[in-house]
């Protein structure tokens, strides 16, 4: 169903995609989070090369750069939805597209 629709339909670019993969970890004890943080991350790094973009409310910490690269061509009619509908970027705490200037 996912690839029914192009690319630049919707928000989400990635209509090709055969599989959602989200690797997890979870522990109890905090002393340990940089060990663990950094098994998952490494972890990731051996899958990604095998990725093509991803879908962003599986994800926290993205870079202007990162997040431009993932919507591609759909990034720049992003921006300026976002200038429209919340252009004082409340909605920010997620991976954020800005609001286009």
């Amino acid at each position: 169903a996912i690839a029914r629709v192009g690319r630049d339909a919707t928000a989400f670019p990635h209509r090709e995609a055969r599989y959602d993969l989200m690797p997890l970890a979870g522990w109890r004890d905090a002393t340990r989070d940089p060990d663990h943080m950094a098994y998952i991350k490494g972890y990731w790094k051996t899958l990604a090369g095998f990725t093509e973009g991803y879908y962003i409310n599986t994800s926290t910490d993205d870079s202007d750069a990162r997040m431009r690269a993932n919507f591609g061509r759909n990034y720049d009619r992003l921006a300026r939805l976002k200038a429209k509908w919340d252009p004082a970027n409340r909605f920010r705490l997620n991976a954020n597209i800005k609001p286009a200037a």
